[in-house]
């Protein structure tokens, strides 16, 4: 389940960036006339994939494996208040 909720973050900030960066590329460009799809733009991809799966998938193995740790060292009542927060503002607190 953790690998489908991976892969469905991935592909959502995929989306968002292209939305984001590829306006941008077309208002400022770095090399005038440059397309978006270039001639390495697959070594980008492949830099993008490994960013967000690999060590993303890392990150929750490790936290994941340690779980019962951090359970004891975060208090349930505090857990529990964050988790009634929406999630637009667990989102931001996340950010500071």
């Amino acid at each position: 389940m953790n690998l489908l909720y991976l892969l469905i973050a991935t592909g959502a900030s995929m989306l968002f960036l292209a939305l984001v960066f590829i306006p941008m590329e077309k208002v400022f460009p770095a090399k005038k006339g440059q397309k978006i799809f270039r001639k390495n733009w697959v070594l980008d991809l492949c830099y993008f994939l490994g960013q967000y799966l690999l060590w993303s998938s890392l990150v929750l193995w490790v936290l994941n494996y340690f779980n019962f740790w951090l359970d004891n060292i975060i208090p349930v009542h505090f857990r529990l208040l964050i988790q009634k927060q929406p999630i637009w503002l667990q989102a931001i607190e996340v950010l500071f």
